[in-house]
């Protein structure tokens, strides 16, 4: 039996100094490894030599896939659009600084603006007013704003100021041909709920001038664009499973609720994103031959050559982690998607974190399914003539944290299956952050995350 302590969550990245070793977050990320990126090479490097290839098998936000990009030939791959973006940005994009200047006052000059100041000044003008009512002591229509601002899934009562502005921009959108098409995208679902309509129009400004780049790597801008979208995001822990609640369950305003959405809203959109750019471009110069793929972990392992090592991190809980980045993968698509509804007392409404239809389920997440899923990722490995290298965080049975879908004895025993040579090394004592209030922390073991070697 392998017995080691547990842990719970996600990995702060707090007071990661992003100017040692490369180290660059793109995202806020659950489970980012950037505090255990030098552990992970230093595993790696005993099983590759300088120049091999390393598959990322789940390399979500790309800090591992970036790291470890200095010393190796890394195949950056995720089921999910946003990953791809980015770890393409990070790995294979090549794009000067010239280049990256004359995007930057292309959406400056976007007629873009334009059209969007016809068409959402109406939500805008109603969301400056709303903050200021609340710092007045007003707190109702900010409250609306933030609960019910989407224009393509609200639920404002009818007659109210936010109903009659939502109207207004919805026609003017019609008329302008753009409510049912893939511009506005940012705006029309997440405006308001997410960012500030300013911001998200910016967003929207930022998204057309990239659709209308030829001849040059767009997935450079469109990834500076998703770490924008990260940093300014006004919600719990900068993730997008769910917009902040204005409210206390007793339907009372929070307190300091126009101070704690301002700090967010007040972010420039157009700094933030200038300063992203420049960061993806200073990071676009490698060595060897990288490569950033959208597969499922079985195909990305079969597809795969020469590899001598496999990097996974799958997702080890029920909750699935397209559900945490669902408007990155809407930016990144820039698609309109059906959104997703749910059953409250027997009235059909949108979800209030507005997710897409048919979001990204993993096996990994599925108690029934998880089983199968690492006897793949293990049998796929192993066939590939590949070491395995598995990051695990732990659980406690005894604590309240979400258990984790497979346990440690069980991921061990199927490994053994298929490699004679296992490891097991402690990435030592590391605390984790939560999503939630400080005064609902669940308790966290110093064990915070577990590397197993196959080989």
């Amino acid at each position: 039996m392998v017995k080691m302590q547990n842990s719970e969550l996600i990995l702060s990245c707090d007071g990661i100094d992003e100017s040692k070793n490369d180290i660059f977050r793109p995202i806020h990320y659950l489970g980012s490894k950037l505090r255990v990126l030098e552990q992970i090479d230093g595993i790696i490097s005993n099983l590759a030599s300088t120049g091999d290839h390393v598959v990322d098998l789940f390399s979500g936000s790309g800090t591992v896939s970036n790291f470890l990009s200095n010393k190796y030939s890394v195949t950056g791959n995720d089921i999910q659009e946003y990953s791809r973006v980015i770890n393409s940005a990070l790995l294979c994009s090549r794009v000067g600084m010239l280049e990256a200047e004359r995007f930057l006052t292309s959406c400056t000059n976007s007629y873009f603006h334009d059209l969007s100041e016809k068409c959402i000044n109406p939500l805008i003008n109603l969301e400056r007013s709303a903050i200021k009512e609340s710092f007045d002591g007003d707190n109702h229509l900010l409250c609306n704003v933030i609960e019910s601002g989407s224009i393509m899934a609200s639920d404002a009562i009818e007659g109210s100021p936010l109903f009659e502005a939502l109207n207004v921009v919805k026609n003017r959108l019609n008329s302008a041909q753009v409510l049912h098409s893939n511009q506005f995208i940012a705006t029309k679902y997440f405006g308001g709920v997410y960012f500030s309509y300013k911001q998200a129009v910016d967003f929207d400004v930022i998204a057309y001038e990239i659709s209308l780049l030829k001849n040059t790597p767009k997935d450079i801008y469109m990834a500076a664009l998703l770490s924008t979208v990260s940093e300014v995001v006004n919600s719990v822990g900068k993730h997008f499973a769910q917009p902040i609640r204005p409210r206390y369950k007793d339907g009372r305003p929070k307190n300091n609720l126009a101070k704690s959405v301002s700090k967010d809203r007040d972010i420039d959109v157009m700094s933030t994103y200038r300063k992203f750019l420049y960061k993806y471009v200073e990071s676009s110069k490698r060595k060897y031959p990288n490569y950033a793929t959208k597969l499922d972990f079985k195909n990305a392992l079969e597809e795969s050559e020469n590899v001598k090592v496999v990097y996974a991190d799958p997702p080890y809980t029920r909750d699935h982690y397209s559900r945490f980045y669902h408007v990155l993968e809407t930016l990144a698509l820039q698609d309109s998607p059906d959104i997703s509804t749910t059953n409250i007392k027997g009235e059909v409404k949108y979800s209030r974190g507005i997710y897409r239809e048919n979001r990204h389920q993993s096996p990994f997440c599925i108690r029934s399914k998880a089983p199968s899923a690492f006897e793949e990722l293990f049998y796929l490995t192993k066939n590939s003539g590949a070491s395995l290298v598995l990051s695990y965080s732990p659980f406690s049975s005894e604590s309240k944290a979400h258990p984790r879908v497979m346990d440690i004895d069980t991921i061990n025993n199927l490994g053994k299956k298929y490699f004679s040579n296992i490891e097991c090394i402690s990435a030592g004592e590391l605390r984790h952050s939560k999503l939630n209030h400080s005064s609902k922390h669940l308790n966290a073991s110093d064990e915070a995350e577990l590397f197993f070697i196959f080989k």
